[in-house]
């Protein structure tokens, strides 16, 4: 079909939704004048929302691609890996995030001594 032959709807797709205000969206459900609401949707706070939840999904990416390959390691290293990689995405303090990864080292270090002494006395 050729639209040109059509200049009806030609206009009637450009122009819809020319004119209107845009409204934000609501939380509202109606049938034959019957109609209930709950307000209306903020754009704000979908958009805060979407950036944390955008947040999560990249830790949660780094975490399965780092901790995909210490699969067969132990517990114990695969903690530690994922405390590490855990303090250096979801800390923006520099002292607090090396703080954490010290700690996280110390505690395998300790693990590990303590295996090692036993296994040998």
């Amino acid at each position: 079909m050729d639209i040109s032959n059509c200049p009806f709807l030609t206009n009637a797709f450009f122009s819809f939704g020319q004119g209107t205000e845009h409204q934000a969206p609501t939380l509202q459900v109606g049938l034959d004048g019957l109609s209930l609401g709950k307000g209306s949707l903020d754009a704000e706070l979908i958009a805060e929302i979407i950036g944390q939840k955008q947040s999560e999904i990249k830790l949660k990416v780094v975490q399965s691609a780092f901790l995909s390959k210490l699969d067969n390691t132990g517990g114990t290293v695969y903690n530690y890996a994922d405390n590490v990689i855990k303090g250096l995405l979801e800390e923006s303090n520099e002292q607090v995030r090396t703080r954490k990864i010290l700690e996280s080292t110390v505690n395998l270090v300790f693990t590990y001594s303590f295996v090692i002494n036993s296994l040998c006395t």
